[in-house]
């Protein structure tokens, strides 16, 4: 590669949906230096919630109807055509479908441009949601021999980072690249006041996909054992497939006038400003993107100390609160707690802000940078 020649990367995502790992890739695109890279985006399937927010003009190369190992050799032919007509140097791949997709048919060709896949979620989790046996075995066994065939592999956390090691055995290094905030794009975004309340009724906010990971059902419990002592309002940014069950439970615990369910948000840092306390009740997590940007709304966390990434980001009792796994009861003490406690949230508030550095989008792209060109070097 010459001294002055730009890095071209192509980064691939099975849609635009509205997740974090969807939103990172948006951000880093954005946010890394143009005068040294040029970013390409393409999409095992087309939409998704972030697709308004791409830049206007932008073009989304197309891989729909090339997933599936039937169709390997083609997607191979498809990647091989883009990166000669784009010039693509590297091939970053996200979430764990894509990465076992374009790891497939980079074993059909050779292809010339570096692969690179980024696991953003606890593999041994994702694996036990495969409730055939056989299918779980035959998925880890692809999964282990794919990874072990990319050119560098990307964890979001250390924790990830972690579980890659041991559930992709003789896998290169890992490099962790956070999952950012973009700490000016929030400012722009918040309503006017961020004053800290002292008042019921309270204002609970959580953000993400209606899925069993998210532990919702737990979550919905606890605000119904904490309004026996607290009146306090919980509102879920997302959307997703549980959406009917959880409905017919805030039903069955009487909290229709408690607990709103808006759907997804296409600016959820408004309606997080507006919460007195950010709650997570994740079982399981990567690296949670939705704490940082509660974190830069000016809320205190209340948050499971799921693996991973809760813990890499806030000290449990110094800049928010950790609380067990699936443990209702210690999450009901918990919210009562710090929404008693006005200095208790001024202080986690302060602690946790000052945390953020690592995390804003201006350092992790400069570490997606330095990551690229060490890669091709």
């Amino acid at each position: 590669m010459e001294a002055n020649q730009k890095v071209r990367v192509l980064h691939v995502l099975p849609s635009l949906s509205g997740g974090g790992a969807e939103r990172c890739v948006l951000d880093v695109m954005g946010a890394i230096d143009s005068s040294r890279f040029d970013c390409a985006l393409a999409l095992l399937s087309p939409g998704g919630e972030y697709w308004k927010q791409l830049p206007e003009g932008f073009t989304v190369h197309s891989l729909k109807g090339l997933t599936g190992r039937s169709n390997s050799l083609r997607l191979a032919d498809r990647l091989e055509a883009l990166c000669s007509e784009l010039h693509i140097d590297i091939i970053h791949s996200q979430l764990t479908s894509a990465n076992r997709t374009i790891l497939r048919a980079a074993t059909k060709r050779r292809l010339p441009a570096r692969v690179v896949v980024s696991e953003q979620n606890n593999l041994y989790q994702n694996m036990r949601r495969i409730k055939n046996p056989v299918k779980r075995c035959a998925t880890a066994w692809e999964i282990r021999r794919l990874y072990r065939k990319s050119h560098a592999l990307v964890a979001v956390s250390h924790g990830v980072a972690e579980c890659v090691k041991r559930f992709v055995p003789g896998a290169s290094d890992i490099q962790v690249l956070y999952n950012p905030v973009d700490l000016k794009k929030v400012a722009r975004n918040l309503p006017p006041g961020g004053t800290l309340r002292n008042e019921a009724p309270w204002s609970l906010v959580t953000l993400g996909r209606l899925v069993p990971q998210k532990g919702y059902d737990d979550l919905i419990a606890a605000v119904a054992q904490v309004r026996k002592q607290v009146d306090v309002r919980l509102t879920i940014l997302g959307e997703g497939p549980l959406r009917s069950d959880l409905e017919r439970q805030i039903a069955i615990l009487g909290l229709e006038g408690s607990v709103k369910m808006p759907g997804f948000a296409e600016n959820p840092w408004s309606d997080l400003a507006q919460g007195d306390l950010y709650v997570s009740s994740s079982r399981w997590e990567g690296f949670p993107l939705a704490v940082l940007e509660a974190i830069a709304c000016d809320l205190p966390l209340v948050i499971t100390d799921c693996d991973y990434g809760p813990r890499e980001i806030i000290k449990s009792g110094v800049s928010g609160e950790l609380v067990p796994v699936g443990d209702i009861e210690a999450t009901v003490a918990a919210i009562v707690a710090v929404l008693g406690d006005r200095a208790k949230r001024a202080r986690y508030i302060r602690n946790a802000r000052e945390s953020l550095e690592p995390y804003r989008i201006e350092s992790v792209a400069r570490a997606y940078a330095e990551f690229y060109e060490r890669l091709l070097r």
